[in-house]
């Protein structure tokens, strides 16, 4: 049966919230945070997706053409940035060693050859990081959150009309955490 998009948001947040009730919240107070101001990873992500497609489409900006990885990759590579390599390989083909009759058989067309997959090779931690976590880790990560209010005129930045640099070095980007 169809569920309008509408709707389909508060009916998973009224199940997330039924079935956190047991962990001792209200029934009511429990789907309100989760549909008004959720605070779990996925929730906030989908938000910023949206928020994010809803700027381009206001802007137009070309920076978000680089949610694309492959332009990403190359387009750091021209700046001299590093980045992860990857092989330029035409395909790749993957097979289980235990399967027959052409099951577990994958092809993957390389980007490089106007595919879809960016084919790198794996990636580990380095020594001194890989030597504090567990041995079957996967690749540790560095991220920086930040806002900028570069893109808003002097009226949406803040009352002074500033620009909004209003933080102590007079800048408007910021940090807000690293993970």
């Amino acid at each position: 049966e169809y569920t309008p998009p509408s709707l389909r948001y508060p009916c998973l947040c009224v199940v997330a919230a039924l079935r956190g009730v047991g962990e001792g919240a209200w029934l009511s107070s429990r789907f309100t945070s989760l549909l008004l101001a959720p605070r779990d990873w996925f929730s906030l992500w989908r938000l910023n997706c949206r928020l994010a497609a809803l700027h381009y489409v206001k802007t137009r900006d070309n920076g978000y053409l680089l949610e694309d990885k492959w332009k990403f990759l190359q387009e750091a590579k021209e700046h001299k940035i590093p980045v992860t390599p990857w092989l330029d390989t035409g395909m790749m083909v993957v097979k289980h060693r235990n399967e027959e009759g052409g099951l577990g058989f994958y092809r993957y067309k390389n980007v490089t050859q106007g595919g879809n997959w960016i084919i790198q090779p794996a990636l580990h931690n380095a020594g001194d990081v890989a030597s504090l976590l567990p041995g079957d880790a996967p690749l540790s990560t560095f991220r920086v959150l930040t806002a900028s209010k570069l893109g808003l005129d002097s009226k949406m930045a803040g009352a002074g009309g500033d620009g909004g640099n209003d933080d102590e070095d007079g800048g408007s980007v910021r940090t807000f955490t690293t993970v």
